[in-house]
């Protein structure tokens, strides 16, 4: 994977730069970083690093130094999103049918370890 790929991949997997890329997608008109670190739960440095990482990756732009930003290809930027969250909670219900099927298997266990005829075999 060249080093390009792996920064995207890198920022598409941070919780502020999809916190940030999903408020640029809810509006149609561009956003001031000031508006962004008042709607989102991140501080202002936080939020203007990651606008520089986007940024350099060619996700976001804006058109001057102090212009607010947009998001460079919207509709792929959102299936990505899109596909990441739909992939998280597969992946998520995945480990938890085998938290569950672990659950049944110790209480099962637990049961067997319960029960008065191996009660009886452990005092013989």
């Amino acid at each position: 994977m060249a080093r390009a790929d792996g920064k995207l991949y890198e920022l598409l997997a941070d919780e502020v730069c999809r916190a940030i890329l999903r408020a640029l997608l809810e509006r149609d008109e561009p956003i001031t970083q000031r508006t962004l670190t008042a709607e989102l739960a991140y501080g202002s440095s936080t939020i203007s690093r990651r606008m520089g990482d986007l940024e350099d990756a060619g996700l976001v732009a804006r058109s001057s130094a102090h212009a607010p930003y947009f998001v460079l290809f919207r509709a792929k930027t959102r299936e990505l999103l899109l596909a990441g969250a739909d992939l998280a909670h597969m992946a998520h219900e995945g480990l938890a049918d085998d938290a569950a099927r672990d659950a049944r298997e110790l209480r099962k266990e637990h049961m067997v370890a319960q029960s008065p005829r191996t009660k009886a075999e452990d005092s013989a």
